[in-house]
Protein backbone atom coordinates (compact mmCIF):
# COMPACT_ATOMS: atom_id res chain seq x y z
CA UNK A 1 0.00 0.00 0.00
CA UNK A 2 2.94 2.04 0.86
CA UNK A 3 4.65 1.63 -2.70
CA UNK A 4 1.17 2.98 -4.59
CA UNK A 5 1.12 5.64 -2.24
CA UNK A 6 4.56 6.86 -3.34
CA UNK A 7 3.71 6.33 -6.62
CA UNK A 8 0.53 8.40 -6.55
CA UNK A 9 2.76 11.23 -4.37
CA UNK A 10 5.18 11.02 -7.57
CA UNK A 11 2.60 11.55 -10.09
CA UNK A 12 1.02 14.22 -8.29
CA UNK A 13 4.31 15.91 -8.12
CA UNK A 14 5.36 15.58 -11.66
CA UNK A 15 2.14 16.85 -12.39
CA UNK A 16 2.52 20.19 -10.08
CA UNK A 17 5.72 20.89 -11.32
CA UNK A 18 4.40 20.38 -14.97
CA UNK A 19 1.72 23.20 -14.32
CA UNK A 20 3.93 25.33 -12.36
CA UNK A 21 5.92 25.59 -15.56
CA UNK A 22 2.77 26.16 -17.90
CA UNK A 23 1.94 29.07 -15.72
CA UNK A 24 5.73 30.21 -16.07
CA UNK A 25 5.44 30.08 -19.83
CA UNK A 26 2.14 31.79 -19.75
CA UNK A 27 3.28 34.80 -17.62
CA UNK A 28 5.92 35.29 -19.82
CA UNK A 29 4.49 34.94 -23.33
CA UNK A 30 2.06 37.78 -21.50
CA UNK A 31 4.68 39.89 -20.69
CA UNK A 32 6.43 39.38 -24.04
CA UNK A 33 2.77 40.08 -25.79
CA UNK A 34 2.49 43.43 -23.28
CA UNK A 35 6.14 44.79 -24.25
CA UNK A 36 5.59 44.40 -28.32
CA UNK A 37 2.18 45.78 -28.30
CA UNK A 38 3.85 48.94 -26.16
CA UNK A 39 6.40 49.21 -28.94
CA UNK A 40 3.75 49.01 -31.88
CA UNK A 41 1.81 51.73 -29.59
CA UNK A 42 4.70 53.76 -29.70
CA UNK A 43 5.84 53.87 -32.88
CA UNK A 44 2.23 54.22 -33.60
CA UNK A 45 2.47 57.79 -31.59
CA UNK A 46 6.15 58.36 -33.34
CA UNK A 47 4.80 57.99 -36.49
CA UNK A 48 1.46 60.61 -35.85
CA UNK A 49 4.15 62.95 -34.15
CA UNK A 50 6.15 63.09 -37.53
CA UNK A 51 2.51 64.00 -39.22
CA UNK A 52 1.81 66.35 -37.36
CA UNK A 53 5.23 68.26 -37.42
CA UNK A 54 5.14 67.71 -41.41
CA UNK A 55 1.87 68.86 -41.77
CA UNK A 56 2.29 72.12 -39.25
CA UNK A 57 5.59 72.88 -40.76
CA UNK A 58 7.49 71.88 -37.65
CA UNK A 59 6.29 75.72 -36.19
CA UNK A 60 5.83 73.81 -32.73
CA UNK A 61 8.45 74.65 -30.16
CA UNK A 62 11.29 72.46 -29.25
CA UNK A 63 10.59 71.96 -25.66
CA UNK A 64 7.22 70.48 -26.77
CA UNK A 65 9.02 68.05 -28.32
CA UNK A 66 11.52 67.35 -26.15
CA UNK A 67 8.85 66.71 -23.73
CA UNK A 68 7.85 64.11 -25.92
CA UNK A 69 10.87 61.98 -26.26
CA UNK A 70 11.12 62.45 -22.35
CA UNK A 71 7.91 61.22 -22.06
CA UNK A 72 8.33 57.71 -24.72
CA UNK A 73 11.60 57.56 -22.59
CA UNK A 74 9.35 57.03 -19.74
CA UNK A 75 7.21 54.73 -21.04
CA UNK A 76 10.34 52.56 -22.37
CA UNK A 77 11.61 52.33 -18.39
CA UNK A 78 8.12 50.69 -17.16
Amino acid sequence: MAEVASALRAVGEGFLRMEERRLELSLQMEKERMESEMKRTQALLDAQQLFVEAFLGKQQPHHKKAKLVSSAAAMEED
